[in-house]
């Protein structure tokens, strides 16, 4: 891989929306759309309907129905499996919630730094003041 090619990289997230009407259906399925247009592979293990389901991997993603018993944390742990048998040993696998759709465009940057840093892992954070300009303040209270 030269320095200019982006590493193998999958974005894996785990979902579950109660239908197709739901807020954050909506948006996942926007970010599947961005992603597609970008390029970039999402892998979702998913605990929808199967109508959910069905519209997600229209819109691009590889979807996995949830199989491991346990909410979202054994999702997770499922859809990473999964990408680690799809990916080669320097791959990178990117997590985010579907529904941060304009996360989607920074996650090629994202996997690019981690292999040009050497790092294992890499956790975000927040900044503060705008995570707490920018929500609403129950929001940012509950998180």
């Amino acid at each position: 891989m030269s320095s200019t090619e982006p590493p193998p990289m999958i974005v894996v997230s785990a979902t579950f929306y109660p239908n197709l009407q739901d807020i954050r259906c909506v948006m996942g399925i926007r970010a599947c759309e961005s992603a597609v247009q970008l390029g970039i592979r999402l892998l979702l293990v998913d605990a929808s309907p199967p109508e959910v389901r069905a519209a997600l991997e229209h819109a691009g993603a590889t979807v996995k129905p949830q199989t491991a018993v346990g909410k979202k944390g054994a999702a997770l742990r499922q859809a990473i499996k999964f990408a680690m048998e799809e990916l080669p040993q320097h791959g990178v696998i990117c997590f985010q919630e579907l529904e941060k759709v304009e996360m989607i465009s920074m996650q090629s940057a994202v996997a690019a730094a981690i292999v040009r840093e050497g790092a294992d892992i890499c956790v975000p954070r927040r900044d503060d003041a705008l995570f707490r300009s920018s929500y609403p303040i129950e929001q940012y209270h509950s998180e």
